[in-house]
């Protein structure tokens, strides 16, 4: 069995054109990857950090793009790979210590950077290395093998230049996410810097046990390993100073001494598909959340094209073909088993109570739901009434779209002209007609506390006046940005109690409602762990769509669990 083996492999690697030759100088440049004394490495490594660091802050692909082609962990990595084929003891204690060192200097580098930065904010580039799931694995498991073959094939560069490779794996953007959480956690926010430090080095670790793992199937496949490649490297190891050290240092330690035959070939395989069984736990649970996060996407999608088809078939026009009414906003909230259309329409005939009872069962016969389960939030802005109040903007020559966008840009600019009491701020507005066609513009604002009667009269009746419509109503809708208390069962399977979860269910109504908002969560560390945190943001998520990006987590100074909602 030996010699058959060693046959397949020699006859792969004659295929591939691999000399003898080409196998002894291939493994002494993968060694020498795995030094510490070349300061062009050093170099790269610190280029490679800090434009990644910036990249990642500026959220720029291009510039992030930049700090993979430098890729010099890409040697040490391989360095670790073929130490795991050839059993070579040495290699491996010298690609152990380099990575380390490496990933220490880089995320080092990370953290100060961001920390001297004046904002720390969580951009899209970064939160897309946060939660990495099974395909990032299997991206890292293709890209080593393709990186471990190109670097063994003869006359085609040097180990650490693989662009396609270092793009699609991208190993130093990981680690300047960790050195980005750490920075948010030292300086702001403690609980948000730790979450996106964990998945910035899960996927660094996934990327670098993958690369490893494929790293050395390529090269046992290719036999490296002969007898007159390791009598090479032997010769070169006695020669080589950070080899000499190790070497003596082994010699010193009994212990270490007897670890250094480390094991079979199957013993090494064992130990690295290990590992890659363990990552594949955590990468399976967050690609079944991307998988969730997409079907809710799908069927938002879906319900969203039904509810304008039927919209565009019974009401968009009148029978004679002209144009009645323009769909304007459209958005979807799924609330257990119920679906709420909020639509938004400019109309030139409001929908009768019929009209409106037919559209709704015409929706939820084509999404085939119990009509009870569909809802209808309909805010119906009338056309001959805007035209006839004599508004500027507006003349018979003008299409419902044309009048539809002037009516809310000058409606947008009456409502940034309200001036509030310090400490109130402004979060949206809607309109809302009855079926006389009488309109009433609610203005909502956030606040600890509510503006007094008469205030809120004189800002309304000033909101009455300057808006170029007659037969108008307004009102002021308070919006509480106080701290609500949250709690959680420590001793339960469902982490969230009740109360809890109306408390949420309310809070994520007002996200849904206006998308300016943010959640603020203040959680004392010594009573709430990760897993609770997590619980709240799965809760939010999977039952009001809400988007991890929009909720923060406080920890410094937090006495209780508690949420508040705030301006973004």
């Amino acid at each position: 069995m030996q010699k058959q083996g060693k046959h397949w492999r020699d006859w792969l690697a004659d295929h591939m054109e691999i000399s003898e030759e080409h196998k002894q100088s291939l493994y002494l440049d993968i060694s020498q990857g795995a030094t510490l004394l070349k300061m062009n490495y050093w170099l790269e490594l610190l280029s490679a950090a800090g434009i990644a660091t910036l990249g990642l802050a500026l959220n720029s692909p291009a510039v992030i793009i930049g700090a993979m082609l430098i890729s010099p962990l890409m040697s040490p990595i391989l360095s670790m790979g073929l130490s795991l084929a050839s059993g070579d003891f040495i290699l491996a204690i010298r690609s152990i210590i380099s990575l380390l060192l490496s990933a220490f200097v880089s995320i080092l580098l990370a953290t100060t950077l961001v920390y001297l930065l004046p904002f720390k904010e969580v951009t899209s580039e970064i939160a897309s290395r946060t939660n990495p799931n099974l395909l990032d694995l299997v991206v890292a498991l293709f890209s080593g093998a393709i990186g471990s073959i190109s670097t063994c094939k003869p006359m085609k560069g040097i180990v650490n230049s693989i662009p396609g490779v270092a793009i699609a794996v991208a190993l130093m953007p990981p680690l300047c996410v960790v050195g980005h959480g750490l920075a948010i956690a030292i300086s702001t926010n403690l609980t948000q810097g730790i979450i996106v430090s964990t998945g910035g080095l899960l996927l660094f670790i996934t990327n670098l046990v993958a690369i490893s793992f494929t790293a050395m199937l390529v090269f046992l496949s290719l036999h490296i390993d002969t007898e007159s490649v390791k009598e090479k490297v032997r010769e070169w190891n006695s020669n080589d100073i950070e080899s000499k050290i190790i070497q003596s240092f082994l010699n010193k330690n009994q212990f270490l001494q007897r670890l250094r035959p480390i094991g079979s070939l199957y013993g090494r395989l064992l130990m690295i598909l290990s590992v890659v069984f363990l990552l594949i736990f955590p990468l399976t649970e967050s690609i079944n959340r991307l998988s969730l996060e997409i079907s809710n996407r799908n069927e938002e999608n879906r319900i969203r094209r039904v509810a304008k088809s039927v919209w565009n078939q019974q009401i968009a026009q009148y029978p004679d073909g002209k144009i009645r009414s323009y769909i304007n906003q459209l958005s979807i909230q799924r609330r257990n088993e119920e679906v709420v259309l909020n639509l938004s329409a400019f109309t030139s005939q409001p929908l009768s109570l019929q009209e409106r009872q037919q559209y709704i069962e015409k929706v939820a016969n084509s999404l085939n739901q119990p009509v009870e389960k569909v809802l209808l939030n309909l805010i119906e802005v009338p056309t001959s009434q805007a035209r006839d109040s004599g508004l500027e903007l507006l003349t018979s020559e003008q299409s419902l779209g044309e009048l539809h966008s002037q009516f809310a840009g000058r409606m947008e600019q009456i409502i940034k002209s309200i001036t509030l009491p310090e400490g109130k701020k402004l979060v949206g507005y809607k309109i809302i007609s009855d079926p006389n066609l009488r309109l009433t513009i609610q203005v909502t604002y956030i606040a600890d506390t509510a503006i007094s009667e008469d205030a809120a009269a004189l800002i309304v009746t000033n909101l009455i006046k300057s808006i170029p419509l007659v037969d108008v109503k307004a009102n002021l809708e308070f919006l509480d940005g106080g701290f609500r208390p949250l709690s959680v069962n420590k001793n339960s399977g469902d982490l969230l109690p009740e109360q809890t979860k109306k408390e949420l269910d309310r809070l994520g109504q007002s996200l849904n409602d206006f998308p300016i908002l943010l959640l603020e969560i203040w959680s004392p560390l010594e009573e709430v762990s990760g897993q609770e945190v997590k619980a709240i943001s799965k809760y939010l998520e999977e039952n009001h769509q809400i988007q991890s990006n929009r909720i923060i987590f406080q920890t410094q100074g937090a006495q209780t669990l508690k949420a508040r909602l705030k301006l973004n």
